[in-house]
């Protein structure tokens, strides 16, 4: 029971000792008032900002579909990869 009250007294005084205290710097800066930000967002902003934004294709529809120099669409047939051996041309 006494080692375990010298133990807290011992922890108690040396937890004292690492408190810092604040430097005139930050106690100043916490008094000085925050400007408020100036953003404003107004609906006339955001189409202009909407109007300058590149679209983006969809990636799925790009690797999927190939645009020939008529402007046709090619796709890939399924079961055309590998294992062809033994399959049978469809008519």
């Amino acid at each position: 029971m006494k080692l375990l009250l010298l133990i807290v007294a011992a922890a108690a005084s040396c937890a004292s000792a690492f408190v810092v205290a604040p430097t005139p710097a930050a106690v100043a800066m916490r008094s000085a008032p925050i400007a408020p930000l100036d953003v404003t967002m107004t609906s006339a902003n955001k189409k202009a900002k909407a109007a300058c934004r590149k679209s983006k294709s969809s990636s799925a529809a790009a690797k999927r579909f190939k645009v020939t120099s008529t402007g046709k669409l090619l796709r890939h047939y399924a079961g055309k990869a590998h294992l062809l051996r033994k399959k049978r041309p469809s008519p």
